[in-house]
This record gives structure tokens, C-alpha cells and sequence, in this order.
């Protein structure tokens, strides 16, 4: 990590603890974390939030402790913690659920065969954080053109119809070049 932010000066702000501390927050703060799915670069950090449960998909955890395909989209460091020493914060979702009043997991499949959205209710209506379920709204959503990498086109297909179907709210793509300068 550190001959990366050599390279790339200005990476600390982008660091969980600087992101946190934007909003008065510390990670020892955070209670929970709902976990798309588990590949690489969704995962890693959970240590660093000390007193956070993991919500995870079961299948999502069983699949990503003996990917079939693609093995380098789970990073076994990773997963090895999240079935090791984070073990006792770990709590296995099957399906939809509501682990919070106002907020919903729902199952996809599709990207990963345990991939789940969160649906988060706001005044305005759901707030969907897609995962990768969708990674850019105009193109994936509003055109239903299925994004770049999957294991199951049918799963994504039905994903990306429920996100349109549901998207009186706000519909928040994790790689959304967008959300990201709606923020700024």
C-alpha cells in the first residue's frame, strides 16, 4: 500500500478513517457493513471497522471461499479473514431480508451468485445502492444493457428491471462515475 501512495499522492483522503472523519466519524463508529458482494474490490477493509457486524449473503460467502470463476475477483486474504478471525462479526443473510427498520437486502445473483442490493427508505422514496448489480444508471439501467462481467446474464437481466421498476428514488450504482460528482 505504501509504494501505491508514493505513487498516487492524495490517496489518504480516499482512506476509510479520512472518509468518516468527514461526517464526524470514527471507524470504531461503525456498526455494520452490508457487503454487495465479496470480490476484491468491495472487501479488505473490515478489520479496519473494529466493532462492525459483516452482512453477507450466505451463498455469496460459500462461493467466494471456492470461486469456480473468476478466482482473481476474490481476494483470499480477504475472504480468509472474513471465515477466520472476523468469523464472530459475520451474519449470514439467506435471500431478502430486513436487518434494520427502513432497510432491505435483496438477493440478485447475477454478478456474483450471492450478490444483494440494499434498499434504503427515505422520504423521497427508496434509495437503492445497487452494488454491482448496475454499474453505470444511463447505460445499465435506464438502457437495460447488462454491464461487463457476470455469472448468471438471465440474473442480471431481472436485477436490472427491478432497479428500474423500483427507481422513483434515488438509484446509486457502486462504479457510477456520476453518484460520485452528484456528491462532490
Amino acid at each position: 500500500m505504501e509504494a501505491i501512495r508514493q505513487r498516487l499522492p492524495g490517496l489518504e483522503v480516499q482512506e476509510p478513517e479520512a472518509q468518516l472523519a468527514r461526517h464526524g466519524l470514527e471507524p470504531g463508529d461503525i456498526g455494520s457493513v452490508l457487503h454487495t458482494h465479496l470480490h476484491h474490490d468491495h472487501t479488505g477493509l473490515d478489520a479496519r471497522l473494529p466493532n462492525a457486524t459483516l452482512l453477507i449473503q450466505r451463498a455469496e460467502l460459500q462461493y467466494a471461499a471456492a470461486p469456480q470463476f473468476p478466482i482473481p475477483f476474490f481476494a483470499r486474504v480477504d475472504i480468509a479473514a472474513i471465515i477466520g478471525r472476523l468469523w464472530d462479526r459475520v451474519e449470514l443473510l439467506d435471500g431478502e431480508s430486513e436487518p434494520f427498520p427502513g432497510v432491505r437486502t435483496i438477493h440478485t445473483g447475477g454478478h456474483a451468485p450471492g450478490h444483494q442490493m440494499v434498499y434504503v427508505d427515505t422520504p423521497d422514496g427508496p434509495a437503492i445502492i445497487t452494488g454491482d448489480a448496475a454499474y453505470v444508471r444511463a447505460l445499465n439501467v435506464d438502457q437495460r444493457v447488462p454491464f461487463g462481467y457476470w455469472v448468471d446474464l438471465p440474473d442480471v437481466m431481472a436485477g436490472l428491471r427491478r432497479i428500474a421498476a423500483d427507481s422513483q428514488g434515488v438509484v446509486l450504482p457502486m462504479h457510477d462515475r456520476a453518484v460520485y460528482d452528484d456528491a462532490a
